[in-house]
């Protein structure tokens, strides 16, 4: 079968390759060096997003919890509500490494980490819709039909938030 990929992350001189039916690969020259799934450490085969620290870890957020690998070790340690996550079974799809700090979107909201630490927290979040689009033409009410053009066929949505992140505005 096909196996579906779902990111790609340059990774040195590797590729990391999350899928949502068969793990994580990680290639070099084209070569798999590495495939981790469910038989070897991770929550689950689906795997939504990978990131990278900056000190080297390894992240996935899989349909099943997000899990770690420490860059001198070869398996991964999974996450959990003792680690201050939602104390669910829970879908994680984006997930986002920025300095010593991670970010996961769950379907409680959104996350944030100390990688160090491996502690998270939720971060109040409240979005907004900024503008609607059907076809390619902003509208500024919506009816209760809308028509879309036979061939565009499209309707773009764009969110907001206004949030205190980090003692700094953002909106």
């Amino acid at each position: 079968g096909k196996t579906i990929v779902s990111r790609v992350l340059p990774y040195h001189d590797k590729l990391m390759i999350s899928t949502l039916d068969n793990g994580l690969f990680i290639l070099k020259n084209n070569q798999i060096i590495k495939h981790y799934n469910r038989k070897n450490g991770l929550p689950n085969n689906v795997v939504y997003n990978v990131c990278l620290t900056i000190n080297g870890d390894i992240w996935v957020s899989t349909n099943a919890g997000i899990a770690r690998s420490s860059r001198n070790e070869d398996n991964f340690l999974l996450i959990s509500m003792f680690n201050g996550l939602p104390p669910s079974y829970y879908s994680f799809g984006s997930m986002q490494c920025f300095g010593d700090s991670i970010f996961v979107g769950t379907d409680h909201g959104l996350y944030k980490g100390n990688v160090g630490q491996m502690k998270f927290s939720s971060i109040g979040f409240q979005p907004y819709i900024q503008q609607i689009a059907v076809n390619g033409k902003v509208v500024s009410t919506i009816k209760t039909q809308i028509e879309l053009d036979a061939y565009k066929k499209n309707i773009e949505i764009s969110f907001g938030h206004a949030t205190i992140f980090d003692n700094v505005f953002f909106a």
